[in-house]
C-alpha cells in the first residue's frame, strides 16, 4: 500500500473561480494527487499521477487516463521541471490502472471519496 498525505500550506486555503485544490504528495516522489472541490467541499475534480501516468476524474465528463509529456523525454533529459501537459488521454480506465488506484491509500474519509469516483472501493469500505 502507498500512503499519501495531505499537504497542508496557505495555498491549500484559496480559492479561485469557487474552486478549492487539495493537493496530496507520497513518500514515493513519482506519486502525486490533487483533488478539486466546490464551496460545499464536494468533489469536482481528481487528478492521480503515477510517475508519468495520469488519471482523472471530473464530476461533469467522468474518468479518464494519459501521459504526460515528460515520458517521451525522460531518457534524454533526465528529471524534468515545469508543468505537466497531458497526451494520449482516453475516456476510460484500463484495469492496470484501476489496480494501481487500489494500491493508493488516502488519508481518513478521502480515501473512500476519491476510490468511489473511480469504482474502486473493496468490498466492505
Amino acid at each position: 500500500m502507498r500512503e499519501l498525505y495531505l499537504i497542508k500550506s496557505n495555498k491549500t486555503e484559496e480559492w479561485e473561480k469557487g474552486v478549492r485544490k487539495i493537493s496530496f504528495a507520497c513518500d514515493d516522489p513519482d506519486i502525486h494527487a490533487f483533488v478539486w472541490v466546490d464551496p460545499s467541499e464536494r468533489l469536482i475534480g481528481i487528478q492521480i499521477i503515477f510517475r508519468e501516468r495520469v488519471l482523472e476524474w471530473d464530476k461533469s465528463s467522468g474518468v479518464s487516463q494519459g501521459d504526460t509529456n515528460r515520458g517521451a523525454n525522460e531518457g534524454a533529459h533526465g528529471y524534468q521541471k515545469g508543468a505537466r501537459s497531458i497526451h494520449n488521454q482516453v475516456h476510460s480506465i484500463g484495469q492496470s490502472d484501476l489496480a494501481l488506484l487500489k494500491t493508493l491509500l488516502f488519508p481518513g474519509e478521502w480515501d473512500s471519496l476519491v476510490k468511489s469516483c473511480f469504482n474502486v472501493l473493496e468490498k466492505g469500505n
